[in-house]
């Protein structure tokens, strides 16, 4: 698998996401720990009655959990008339239970502040009563408090605290939700390799607990793990029957829709990207629909700016953020001011620039006022261990970039030298090759001039000696002679005995003149029974003995192995010409003269051409 951040698709779709699927996981965490309609969530958030537990607590617990969504504002004032009366019935675990969802309203109504003193109060209650079950709640919604206002590290510490209070006897339910925020938040971190695990048990646990929903909920958090990853497969697998099945929980379905949209247009599918988010955007939707509502916004105006539709794009931008504003999603709205300052100021807006981005800050500043509950001393330790993690991180840097350069300059020395070794071992298989090229190239040219069956040298091989005595004999008056054997009534010899004993006879006949000839003599076979004989640099008296020794030691040649009865004869045609003026065409013609003489007048004899006789009477004469 290619890294993601190398993968082209993936760097797209990182830019095209973030203010999308990487800000989904809200809605997720709010699901999995807040209840809905489903009975099984509304009696777990309400856990902790005891056996006691009375009716109109219960009802009033009920009635907060039923209008969270729809009223938060309602719904806190319902969890405050439950609260007093749990503290009138002195029932502490339902107290922790009202306190918390008091927190939980007061956060989906905008006011920070209380929902962070409610929720400490809840958990505290918890810790009082040593309810681990109720404990592990009260930390898990502590934990979706600070992810939602973007503090991941303290959420997972807040998450981790939760796990740690879970045991074997714990619901299933209850491990999956852990698993599941914890999954999450790294999945907002980009720590996607990580997140998997945390999802994939969170799945398990929720199918294994027969929670659909919830299961459902794990799957939109694998499918955001695998875009970061870049495994678009995997992510479209998990997603498809999400926004496709009838029973697909509203929620889980806008944010499965969002995510496929932001897919879509990460690969470059605009028109099926417009589509989900006009689907998302055309959907009724009630406060935890609200984030799936702005990210859709947010994703629509990335395809008008991306097109070039700048005020169409401003447009989508600011309606998503009338829609969204002061209703609990703090990372879809900050998404949604960053991408209209962003686009104001590409455009020369830039004091409509700077006023969103004052805007920006104020809402930002209004999100964090919950901070100032704490104590002074704890901000001032906060900012010394940055500035003390700061140093260190100069230093570490430092201590990097010098380690670096001393890796760089080895790794320098070591390729240098690499370099020199590899240049040296190619040059001397370079050479080799060479050699081995310039054998084999030697082999084929021998292996060209060279007859087969006899071992002697062929038609090309004889032409090309001849090009050179020519060549080595210019301004001398050398003598060559040319001799022209042809086996008499070789035919009869295959006919009688087989081409195989008429094979042994060429090859006895080819050794016998090798035999009888000086190493300087250039011997050819023709072809068939044919063979030439080129005597450079040779008086022209001793052709005729030469060429009788050779008639007669073939007449004579034993071939025990062949027929001891089989007397091969020979006919010879002799031709006489200056070395310098060579033609082979020319000698060949006159020797073939000769050669015909000879066979006319009885065979196994040798005839000289009439163009030489005097040349050769002459020389004997002397």
């Amino acid at each position: 698998m290619s890294h993601p951040s190398r993968n082209p698709l993936a760097v797209a779709a990182r830019r095209l996401l973030s203010a999308g699927a990487r800000v989904w996981l809200l809605g997720c965490l709010m699901l999995a720990n807040t209840a809905s309609a489903d009975p099984t969530l509304l009696e777990a958030d309400i856990s902790g009655a005891g056996p006691t537990g009375d009716a109109e607590l219960t009802a009033l617990l009920q009635e907060t959990q039923t209008r969270m969504f729809r009223d938060p504002q309602q719904a806190a004032q319902t969890a405050v008339e439950a609260a007093r009366l749990a503290d009138r019935l002195q029932d502490l675990p339902r107290l922790s239970v009202a306190l918390r969802m008091q927190g939980k309203a007061e956060l989906f109504s905008g006011d920070a502040i209380s929902a962070l003193i409610h929720l400490e109060q809840a958990q505290s209650l918890a810790r009082e009563v040593n309810d681990p079950q109720l404990l592990s709640v009260a930390n898990r919604v502590l934990g979706v408090f600070y992810e939602l206002n973007e503090d991941y590290e303290r959420a997972i510490s807040y998450y981790l605290e939760a796990k740690r209070q879970l045991d074997d006897n714990s619901p299933l339910r209850d491990h999956g939700l852990v698993q599941n925020n914890i999954g999450n938040v790294l999945n907002r971190q980009e720590r996607f390799q990580e997140a998997l695990p945390y999802l994939d048990r969170a799945a398990a646990l929720f199918q294994a607990a027969g929670n659909a929903e919830l299961h459902q909920n794990a799957q939109l958090g694998q499918a955001v793990a695998f875009v970061g990853l870049g495994q678009y497969e995997q992510a479209r697998a998990l997603l498809e029957p999400l926004y496709t099945e009838p029973d697909t929980h509203a929620l889980t379905l806008h944010q499965a829709l969002v995510i496929r949209a932001d897919l879509a247009a990460a690969e470059g599918d605009l028109r099926q990207a417009e589509a989900l988010y006009l689907r998302v955007i055309n959907t009724e939707h009630d406060l935890t629909m609200l984030q799936s509502l702005g990210q859709a916004y947010a994703g629509l105006g990335r395809l008008r700016e991306e097109a070039g539709e700048l005020d169409a794009a401003y447009q989508l931008y600011r309606t998503g953020l009338e829609q969204i504003r002061n209703k609990t999603w703090l990372a879809v709205e900050m998404s949604l001011y960053r991408r209209l300052g962003a686009l104001e100021l590409g455009r020369g807006n830039y004091q409509s620039a700077a006023q969103i981005q004052a805007e920006h800050l104020e809402r930002r500043e209004q999100t964090r006022r919950f901070t100032q509950h704490s104590a002074v001393s704890r901000l001032q330790a906060e900012l010394a261990m940055e500035r003390e993690l700061l140093r260190l991180r100069q230093m570490e840097f430092e201590t990097v970039r010098y380690q670096r350069e001393q890796i760089i300059y080895i790794l320098g020395l070591v390729i240098a030298a690499c370099t020199c070794v590899l240049l040296l071992l190619l040059a001397r298989l370079r050479h080799m090759r060479l050699k081995r090229v310039s054998a084999a190239n030697r082999q084929l040219e021998i292996a060209s001039e060279t007859d087969a069956l006899t071992g002697v040298g062929n038609r090309r091989y004889l032409q090309r000696c001849v090009a050179e005595l020519r060549a080595a004999a210019q301004g001398t008056d050398q003598r060559a002679a040319v001799l022209m054997i042809d086996l008499d009534h070789f035919k009869q010899v295959n006919d009688h005995h087989g081409h195989d004993v008429g094979d042994r006879v060429l090859q006895r006949v080819a050794q016998t003149i090798q035999q009888l000839c000086r190493n300087e003599e250039i011997i050819s076979r023709l072809g068939g029974e044919e063979f030439a004989l080129v005597l450079p640099n040779i008086e022209p008296g001793n052709v005729l003995a030469l060429a009788e020794r050779i008639r007669t030691g073939i007449a004579n040649m034993p071939s025990p192995e062949v027929d001891h009865h089989l007397r091969p004869t020979v006919s010879i045609g002799i031709a006489i010409g200056p070395s310098a003026s060579l033609d082979f065409s020319d000698l060949y013609r006159r020797t073939d003269e000769a050669l015909y003489r000879a066979k006319e007048t009885g065979r196994n004899r040798v005839v000289l051409c009439p163009h030489n006789e005097g040349e050769v009477s002459l020389a004997l004469s002397v």
